[in-house]
């Protein structure tokens, strides 16, 4: 779409040239020129260079306005083979936060590439030199001294636990909330248990739907599906196999889910001042579901899930990253509400001072 909108407004080479040097320098447009590119060629490098600078922008951005001045942040950088050169603006901006972060990993399956000098840039990130091009003055181009300038660097054994390198960050309290489950609940759990047409792993599946939110499970609420043997076909058979047993599911959808009853009776004993983050596991409508039963109890809580927008702005935020932070920190938050999926980007979770996991794999 970029080179079809470029190639109207672009007509004459020479046009194309110009517009070459403006977006991408002089010294590299040169060098790309030199070619003898067509007007064509000469566009699609246009819109490359102008890809790999609102991307430089961007990191330029994280830089700047998201990344504190203290160094009080982790940094994880993955497939860091993939930085051979240190000219770039997104080279730069990651070397600058990376090495004023309090730790950072570097991750990577191709430590050496095409030649011991592509690992410059990793041995400046990790602070083996203040300088890339003091790389090659120290390993002389030899593997042994490059094994030796990056073994004490390697996280072997693998790193499991963040306290072993960071010991700053306290250890979690683990609290289990305990409930009873509503008498429905049990019953339907019984003759679920000793049902032949479930697998053992469906069994535990649905067990965990009827305790977290019974409404999954209702016929109406239920995804479509062409497979008559599938298992949402099995449990509608199941359900309307006995009339009593459709009568025990709507019941306890009229009646709540205690597990929601027991989370809000956990936020009621937390202070006030704390933000909770409430995790679910599976779909946005169980997210949903905890959200306005807690907004029944009192709670009103945020929620992030797939309606809320993770395309990065022209900043190098998203609107998932800003509501996560105000969940955190604006006073008027109570906490969170969150699937796994929608809260997997690596966000600081700092500000929360409960984590509640609200379908743990367990009946």
């Amino acid at each position: 779409d970029k080179f079809m909108e470029l190639n109207a407004q672009i007509d004459t080479y020479d046009a194309a040239c110009n517009e070459l040097v403006r977006v991408a320098g002089t010294q590299r447009a040169r060098q790309i020129l030199q070619k003898n590119l067509h007007r064509g060629q000469v566009i699609e490098e246009i819109v490359q260079a102008r890809m790999k600078k609102e991307e430089d922008s961007v990191m330029e951005a994280i830089t700047s306005r998201v990344f504190r001045d203290d160094g009080n942040y982790f940094v994880v950088a993955d497939e860091i083979h993939n930085f051979v050169s240190f000219d770039s603006k997104r080279a730069q901006a990651i070397g600058g936060f990376f090495r004023s972060a309090r730790w950072g990993v570097a991750l990577t399956g191709t430590m050496i590439g095409n030649h011991v000098s592509n690992d410059a840039f990793l041995a400046y990130l990790l602070g083996i030199v203040d300088d890339p091009q003091h790389y090659n003055r120290l390993v002389k181009g030899d593997p042994k001294r490059v094994k030796m300038a990056f073994k004490p660097y390697m996280a072997y054994p693998v790193i499991s636990d963040i306290r072993k390198v960071d010991p700053l960050i306290p250890t979690p309290i683990h609290d289990v909330i305990q409930y009873d489950p509503l008498d429905e609940i049990v019953t339907l759990h019984v003759e679920l248990e000793s049902a032949r047409c479930f697998s053992s792993g469906e069994r535990l599946l649905i067990s965990r739907y009827l305790l977290s939110n019974p409404a999954k499970l209702h016929p109406d609420n239920l995804p479509e599906s062409n497979n008559g043997n599938g298992l949402w076909s099995r449990w509608e058979d199941f359900i309307f196999e006995a009339d009593e047993r459709f009568d025990l599911l709507e019941s306890a959808m009229d009646a709540g889910s205690n597990r929601v009853k027991a989370v809000a009776e956990a936020l009621a004993q937390t202070d006030p001042n704390d933000k909770a983050l409430i995790f679910t596991y599976y779909t946005d409508k169980t997210t949903a579901f905890v959200q306005a039963e807690l907004a029944k109890a009192g709670f009103d809580l945020e929620v992030i899930d797939q309606t809320v927008s993770n395309k990065i702005r022209p900043d190098g935020s998203t609107e998932r990253m800003h509501r996560w932070l105000k969940c955190q920190y604006a006073p008027t938050s109570k906490g969170l509400v969150g699937s796994i999926g929608t809260c997997s980007e690596g966000l600081d979770g700092q500000g929360f001072s409960r984590v509640i996991w609200y379908e743990c794999p367990t009946v």
